[in-house]
């Protein structure tokens, strides 16, 4: 806006092109400070201009500039201005609105090439009328120069606004629109024809939305008809668009002196120029190259293409792979004559191990015991796509035996013959072995036969050897009688069994006897007696029911208190003694008759009375057993009360009671307060809180009297001038 003396106001210009020309208004005057320290060009450089955030909003907020043909209109407008004005930067405020159209409260939230993307979901944006014109500008005019001169050869009058752009081929586009003059709108409209000199014809005509319609309309340079929005006009019918590198391969792994076809598969491009790392040849420009690889590794493809818009470099890293041939090898330790074998070949897919005994495998880290010391050649294969390598070492076995045995008894009665078998490995060539109780006591044999004369646990020792050294093995063999077995039984106290003629019992329980020749075979049988006491210990056992129930100790009901002793059978079949000490305890039945005035409750356990009438209740006693009151309650019609209990959160319980019970109120300002105990002939009995003002809050109080008899009992509640009654039942 500015100021105009003529129509003694201010003069609003609030439409796309004042505000397209106010970025080379204000790059102006930016330009003017800077020329004043100098920066022009010949003191010192002159500066680069950008634009860091730019815009306009899509809807008018007040008396502010703002809409929607206003900012599609503003978008393409800033463009050309920036472009002619050597702005080499330009940067719309934001990629998205921050609100949506009708919530936004802020100029600034709708100043976005697509509508609000928080919460839309990808694929689903919406772009605004704005982010169309950009792109489409952006796509007609990339790769292509600003050319001034042709611009001034336009002839443009003071009412049409445009600039002139070749592409890489010299074709022009030409963007051309009417000037806007009018406050807060676009509407503008002018006639223009491309001066004869251009020896332009026909142009093809494209609108602000072409990068979506793709619509080309085919005009004549005469009379084009212009409005406030721009036109392209292009001597192309499609604008020339860089090219875009990419390719592939007709196989990517192999093994050295692989050949590979590589296809190209860019997108407008004119020419190629490809970069093969390890490749022969290194480099090409044909548009489908082969070339070969010889040395194993992995390996980066670079293509350039380029047109007359431009190039584009695809790179491809660790685009093909050549594989080495393997090589074979591994370790190996051992530990008498088993081997573990570590492998160490590289550049393997896949392993076969022959252990030089006529034994192999298929597996990478094999484990082997061999039958004995020796030399063995143990041969490793390698293998992979590309081929096989193979490895030989010695390995040679030089183990001490390691001792062992096994022992069996022949059936017969005594004396006993063992077999002894001798397992050691590998290659015992001396034996010597001891025998506990035996006949020899001590051989050499590799596999000798021993007499025991009894049966029972001997220890036996054999230590075997051979030039790389001995070794020791000590352990206990077992010879049974022809017939054992265990006897075991349970018996009650006074009983007890005869086994070979002798008695056993509780009182005498273990013992061994042998049966001469009882065996199938005539030998004698051994029997382990073990006998088990049956009785169970005596129980004493508390029991405690209340009047009326039963008491069951096992087939004997119990009604009254005393003491029992009983004798039952246990699981065994033997007497179990139990001694019972039984308490009865007694149910209570309290009989109330009251009155209270119309409008007052009467409460008794968890219920509330508020009419006459005879009321039965059954409670649960401090012993656990019944206790049942009986209430005939009259009320009085006469007068009302004046219950205040709700206002202070009057609460009191349990009610009835045994020991003793507990009052609970609040108080919302300091007042005075009694709390006072009475029996039902009136006679006063406590005092719980004398007649004295009380701070606010909570106030807590416990009444414990257990020795009072059982009855109904007063409580008396005053605060301030008013009075409160209720009753308490105790038990």
């Amino acid at each position: 806006s500015y100021y105009d003396t003529d129509v003694g106001g201010f003069v609003f210009e609030r439409h796309s092109d004042a505000a397209a020309d106010g970025i080379v208004t204000l790059k102006n005057e930016f330009q003017d400070v800077l020329n004043n320290y100098g920066y022009n060009g010949n003191t010192y450089p002159e500066k680069q201009w950008y634009i860091s955030s730019c815009n306009v909003p899509r809807r008018q907020f007040g008396d502010f500039f703002g809409g929607e043909s206003q900012q599609r209109n503003f978008i393409i407008k800033a463009y050309i201005n920036s472009i002619k004005n050597n702005i080499v930067q330009f940067h719309v405020r934001e990629l998205s609105e921050t609100a949506s159209y009708g919530d936004a409260n802020d100029p600034f939230q709708l100043m976005g090439l697509f509508q609000e993307l928080e919460g839309t979901d990808p694929f689903n944006q919406t772009i605004n009328n704005q982010g169309v014109a950009y792109k489409t500008t952006s796509d007609l005019l990339f790769g292509s120069t600003y050319d001034a001169v042709r611009t001034s050869e336009l002839q443009l009058p003071e009412e049409l606004e445009g600039a002139a752009f070749y592409d890489g081929n010299g074709d022009y586009t030409y963007v051309l629109w009417a000037r806007t003059w009018i406050d807060q709108a676009e509407t503008a409209s002018a006639t223009y024809s491309l001066p004869g000199s251009l020896n332009t014809p026909e142009v093809f005509k494209k609108e602000w939305n072409y990068s979506q319609t793709e619509i080309n309309t085919t005009i004549s340079t005469i009379d084009i008809a212009l409005t406030g929005t721009p036109i392209f006009l292009t001597e192309a019918t499609q604008p020339l668009l860089p090219p875009l590198a990419q390719f592939s391969a007709n196989i990517q792994e192999g093994c050295p002196g692989l050949s590979i076809d590589f296809t190209d598969e860019s997108l407008r491009a004119d020419s190629w120029n490809w970069t093969f790392d390890g490749a022969i040849p290194s480099t090409s420009n044909l548009q489908n190259p082969s070339v070969a690889y010889s040395g194993p590794g992995v390996y980066q493809v670079l293509l350039e293409v380029s047109n007359a818009a431009g190039n584009h470099t695809a790179i491809y890293t660790d685009y093909i792979t050549i594989f080495d041939d393997p090589v074979s090898g591994f370790n190996y330790t051992s530990n008498g004559i088993t081997v573990d074998f570590t492998n160490a070949s590289t550049g393997a897919t896949s392993y076969l191990w022959d252990f030089g005994d006529n034994n192999t495998t298929l597996s990478f880290d094999p484990e082997h015991t061999y039958a004995s010391n020796g030399t063995y050649d143990v041969t490793l294969i390698a293998i992979n796509d590309c081929g096989s390598d193979t490895i030989v070492q010695q390995i040679i076995l030089s183990a001490a035996p390691q001792a062992n045995f096994n022992a069996s008894v022949s059936n017969n009665c005594g004396p006993y013959t063992v077999e002894f078998e001798d397992l050691s490995s590998p290659d015992p060539a001396e034996w010597a072995w001891t025998f506990e109780n035996g006949m020899p006591a001590s051989s050499s044999e590799e596999n000798p036969s021993i007499t025991f004369d009894y049966p029972g646990t001997y220890l036996v020792s054999l230590t075997v050897s051979n030039e790389f050294g001995s070794n020791t093995i000590t352990q206990n063999i077992e010879i049974d009688p022809d017939l054992m077995f265990n006897y075991n039984e349970t018996l009650c106290s006074g009983a007890s069994v005869i086994i070979n003629g002798n008695t056993y019992s509780t009182d005498t329980p273990n013992g061994t006897e042998i049966l001469e020749g009882a065996g199938a075979n005539g030998c004698d049988s051994i029997i382990i007696i073990n006998i088990i006491n049956g009785d169970s210990p005596t129980e004493n056992i508390v029991g405690n029911i209340c009047q009326g129930d039963t008491y069951d100790p096992g087939g004997y009901n119990l009604t009254v208190a005393g003491n029992y002793t009983f004798t039952l059978m246990n699981s065994n079949g033997c007497d179990s003694i139990i001694n019972i000490s039984l308490d009865v305890d007694s149910s209570y039945f309290v009989e109330i008759n009251d009155t209270i005035l119309q409008g007052e409750t009467y409460e008794l356990g968890d219920s509330t009375f508020s009419t006459s009438g005879s009321y039965t209740y059954t409670f649960m006693a401090m012993n656990g057993c019944d206790s049942m009151v009986q209430l005939d309650l009259f009320v009085d019609e006469t007068d009302g009360v004046y219950d205040f209990s709700n206002n202070i959160n009057l609460q009191y319980f349990p009610n009835p009671f045994s020991k003793n019970f507990t009052i609970q109120f609040d108080l919302p300002a300091s007042t005075p307060v009694s709390i006072e105990v009475f029996d039902v002939r009136g006679v006063r009995i406590d005092v719980l809180q004398s007649y004295k003002t009380l701070e606010s809050g909570s106030h807590i109080y416990t009444f414990s009297n257990s020795h009072l008899p059982q009855g109904v009992y007063l409580i008396r509640f005053r605060m301030s001038d008013k009075n409160l009654a209720f009753r308490m039942i105790h038990l």
